[in-house]
């Protein structure tokens, strides 16, 4: 039954759903006769963490300093990692050394040009080739490398004495946390090798290879690039329920919340961004911002290891999103590329650590201020008469306390299981809710209490008998109080005591 009447009054207060404290004070009484008994039905009080917790996907309320009531609707968290800007390259091929000098280029993206990079757990290893039964020995040097300003070498012998087939591979070696300074995106080897009786020689083949190439931090200049991110749909469930009427919010967003760990320019590409109503209507949010896109915040080359985070709201005042969310939308639909570089600054000093990050998470933000204009739902809950077959008629005693600042209409349409209707209530019939008073300022302070009774005699009790569900319609206005907007307060509620007395044969 407590769940029969959390989907009632779901029914009820879809749009408004907020706390209250308690329920009011002062239950009537039900009194049992001979022929007839009381029957507690319900009671509880309404609460808008109810909405969001039918909401799908990530969904919440926010209350400032005064109580104000904003719904929150968030999309997933779309983020890209350093990988996008250099990813790990295996070591597939050897890279020839062919004279005693030899400037390697490093396997990155044309448009780069890498000043300096610091490597992760990169292992290299060399390859010789040589002609003669004889020990070799070879002094490698990687002249663009170093730590703390020591160049990095290797001594090698190479034993071709007791060599099968005259070529040599080394040990690996590994260049974790060694610096590279390319030039021309190249390092530079050099090697002195010298035969048993101290000539140096060239070897008639040299290479190098490495398992994987992998650096923790590089800088330079890393050219356009676009960050490909997965667009997503959030949906907005206030209107889950809606048969008709309308509903305006003021000053919705929509908000794009962006971390930066790259040390580059980044410039919004919006793909799409669209919202989706009721009537499976599409439209277009149009904006300045859409055309030119959102610069974000990024940390320059002194602030390597800081995130930097930028908001932009999309709102009445730099788009159509006032207008948009005047009809009632039920997804927002996105789609962002992210621009690094966008306008090809060669003199910006780009940087980026292995942990880097870009992410972007995008909020829909509904200021509960609204005015609703004869707003009208519709849900159904179960209902079962089958223990009251001796009844010839029942008598329902609704009790309301109301502190949201608008009326309410109830109506109640009865349905057997082939939803056919059984019995409507006539307009006189329906629950009239009162609002409660907003006393010459924008929020009530007092709740408006009412009783209500509804009387089903024999006819009408026979024609619901077969009845296996309840459609419930409600009604909104909020122009009785206020021709303007009205807040929603997080200690707005509608406390619902229901009880019955049931005569019997």
């Amino acid at each position: 039954m407590y769940q029969n009447l959390r989907m009632l009054i779901w029914g009820l207060m879809t749009l408004s759903l907020f706390s209250c404290n308690s329920l009011y004070d002062g239950d009537f009484e039900l009194e049992d006769t001979d022929r007839t008994f009381a029957v507690p039905i319900a009671f509880g009080s309404l609460n808008i963490q109810d909405v969001i917790d039918r909401a799908e996907g990530d969904a919440s309320i926010r209350i400032d300093g005064l109580g104000r009531i904003t719904a929150l609707y968030s999309g997933e968290i779309l983020r890209d990692n350093a990988s996008k800007i250099f990813p790990p390259v295996p070591g597939i091929f050897e890279f020839a050394i062919f004279d005693t000098i030899a400037e390697l280029p490093l396997p990155v993206n044309g448009s780069y040009r890498i000043d300096k990079g610091i490597f992760d757990n990169t292992n290299i290893y060399f390859k010789f080739n040589h002609n003669e039964k004889e020990i070799i020995k070879v002094k490698m040097f990687i002249e663009s490398v170093n730590n703390d300003g020591v160049v990095w070498e290797k001594d090698y012998t190479l034993d071709f004495v007791n060599d099968a087939d005259g070529v040599i591979e080394t040990s690996t070696s590994s260049l974790l946390n060694w610096v590279a300074f390319p030039v021309g995106n190249k390092i530079k080897f050099r090697y002195l090798a010298y035969k048993p009786n101290g000539d140096r020689i060239k070897m008639s083949y040299a290479a190098m290879r490495f398992d994987v190439l992998k650096f923790t931090y590089l800088d330079g200049y890393f050219g356009n690039h676009t960050f490909d991110i997965k667009g997503d749909i959030i949906k907005i469930n206030l209107f889950d329920l809606w048969k008709s009427g309308g509903l305006e919010i003021e000053q919705p967003q929509i908000t794009l919340d962006v971390d930066n760990a790259f040390g580059f320019p980044v410039r919004s590409k919006v793909n799409q961004l669209t919202v989706k109503t009721v009537g499976e209507k599409l439209f277009n949010v149009e904006s300045e911002y859409i055309n030119k896109g959102i610069d974000f915040d990024y940390p320059s080359i002194n602030q390597v290891g800081q995130t930097k985070n930028t908001v932009f709201h999309f709102n009445a005042q730099n788009s159509n999103i006032g207008e948009l969310f005047k009809d009632k939308v039920i997804q927002v639909i996105y789609d962002f590329d992210a621009l690094a570089n966008p306008d090809g600054d060669t003199g910006i000093k780009n940087f980026y650590t292995s942990d880097g990050f870009f992410s972007v998470k995008v909020n829909v933000e509904l200021p509960m201020k609204i005015k609703a204009n004869l707003f009208t739902i519709a849900d159904t809950i179960d209902l079962d008469l089958s223990d009251y077959d001796a009844a010839q008629a029942v008598e329902l005693k609704i009790k309301t306390a109301n502190s949201f600042p608008m009326d309410m209409v109830v109506g109640l349409i009865f349905l057997d299981n082939s939803n056919n209707v059984l019995y409507t209530l006539t307009e006189s019939e329906k629950i009239k809710v009162g609002s409660a008073p907003l006393n010459g300022g924008e929020k009530t302070t007092t709740k408006t209490t009412q009783e209500h009774v509804l009387n089903l005699d024999v006819d009408k009790f026979s024609s619901i008998k077969q009845a296996k569900k309840i459609l419930v319609t409600g009604s909104f206005d909020t122009n009785i109080q206020s021709a303007t907007p009205i807040w929603l307060y997080n200690d707005y509620g509608m406390d619902l005591t229901i009880g019955a007395i049931v005569k019997i044969q």
